[in-house]
């Protein structure tokens, strides 16, 4: 599927308070990266790693991931990159940058 066909889908899979055009990009490619703008955390924007199968659509179950004290989301969207086309799943791996959430362990 070309990376057109993923970000005119994009709208019609995800629906939140966030940003929807930084979201479109999140699935325009297999394996995209990008900070969102979250209302939650308007100075601390976490991060959103994704691997989506290439027969992406508007029903696509999607499946978050959230990283360990490890800060490693990419690590775990890479995880999945080879997994999503088999089960069928949009993987979102959220990742809570320590530059923008130093007390996580407390």
């Amino acid at each position: 599927m070309s990376p057109m066909s993923w970000a005119s889908r994009a709208s019609a899979v995800i629906h939140s308070g966030l940003d929807m055009i930084d979201l479109v990009r999140l699935v325009e490619a297999p394996g995209t990266s990008l900070t969102c703008n979250d209302p939650a955390f308007p100075d601390r924007p976490p991060a959103l790693h994704a691997a989506g199968p290439h027969d992406f659509e508007a029903g696509t179950p999607v499946l978050f991931a959230d990283h360990g004290v490890r800060r490693n989301g990419r690590d775990y969207r890479d995880y999945w990159m080879d997994l999503v086309d088999e089960a069928g799943v949009l993987a979102i791996s959220v990742e809570f940058p320590e530059a923008c959430f130093p007390n996580h362990l407390s």
